[in-house]
């Protein structure tokens, strides 16, 4: 089996959207100064780096992390490898096998990224590509940047995460070809959650 982890490093480094929390983590306990153990506390906000937005993000009685079903983060995934798109269009996606329940990832030139230093022309999907994801009644969403949108008025948030499909940001596909894999994408179960950091892997 071949295994490819789809995740960038959480570090200080980290890119952080517009006004969330950046990483910091605080040492406690540290072994090197002669204390019993190392022990550190984290401060970072829900939606840093590889991470998964869940209903509520956007819809304060949305299903959370810890109630949302795993069932419908792991299983049969295909990517799909767009390049020189500027944007992911509706009239690309119907030129794709998109069918009802699959989980879509979508590998762009925002392959570049390397979760550290923000792309000044990244690519998006538009407000009607969204639409027809819904459409189409995907049960999940994958892009590898910061938003599936340029818009700042979350038009694709909230049409995918209103019908409890998740969007999984920041994904590092740079090495991932495309075809159908198996994805494992398992969020802490935070109660309230409205996002997660995880650690997808696509197995082959």
């Amino acid at each position: 089996h071949m295994i490819y982890d789809i995740s960038f490093p959480l570090s200080p480094q980290t890119m952080v959207y517009p006004g969330d929390p950046p990483f910091l983590r605080e040492v406690l306990l540290d072994g090197a100064k002669g204390d019993d153990c190392t022990l550190s506390l984290l401060h970072l906000g829900s939606h840093l780096g590889t991470h998964i937005d869940f209903p509520r993000h956007f819809f304060p009685e949305g299903m959370d992390a810890a109630a949302f079903p795993l069932e419908q983060l792991c299983g049969a995934c295909k990517v799909f490898y767009l390049p020189k798109a500027a944007e992911i269009t509706k009239d690309m996606l119907k030129q794709l096998d998109i069918q009802s329940g699959d989980r879509v990832l979508f590998r762009t030139d925002n392959e570049s990224f390397d979760g550290i230093h923000p792309l000044p022309y990244p690519v998006y999907l538009t407000a009607e590509a969204g639409e027809y994801l819904a459409e189409r009644k995907i049960a999940l969403l994958g892009v590898d940047y910061e938003s599936p949108e340029g818009d700042g008025d979350f038009p694709i948030h909230k049409t995918l995460l209103g019908q409890n499909i998740p969007i999984l940001e920041n994904l590092k596909l740079k090495d991932v070809p495309a075809g159908e894999y198996r994805l494992y994408c398992l969020p802490l179960r935070i109660t309230e959650g409205d996002g997660c950091w995880v650690r997808p892997i696509l197995e082959r």
